[in-house]
């Protein structure tokens, strides 16, 4: 559980974290947020990212909260074919994929 710097209330859970590069060739360490009520209702999840100057995590992009699946989560693992890096999320077995950079994680 982790705060988001931004918003108090409710706690935080963080998920699928990786370290990916920015479009300037940063490395930055990303992750799934989600906001819940105590332990129980989800009322907003999103790729959030952590801000070396203030070393909080900051909200990038907010997800749909219909969206169940198409997120980072889990254990994520690096694949590479050609000469693509991609990262693998799952809890379980490997359900997402997409290339290992930030822009293209937000737009998954």
């Amino acid at each position: 559980m982790c705060p988001l710097s931004d918003e108090p209330g409710g706690v935080v859970w963080l998920d699928g974290l990786t370290t990916v590069p920015d479009c300037g060739g940063a490395m930055k360490m990303i992750a799934r947020y989600s906001r819940r009520h105590g332990l129980g209702q989800l009322y907003e999840h999103g790729l959030a990212v952590w801000d070396d100057k203030t070393e909080t995590f900051r909200k990038h992009s907010i997800y749909p909260l219909h969206e169940h699946w198409r997120f980072p989560m889990g254990h994520p693992a690096e694949y590479h074919e050609r000469e693509t890096i991609y990262r693998l999320f799952a809890p379980q077995f490997p359900t997402v994929r997409c290339p290992g950079r930030l822009d293209a994680i937000a737009d998954s």
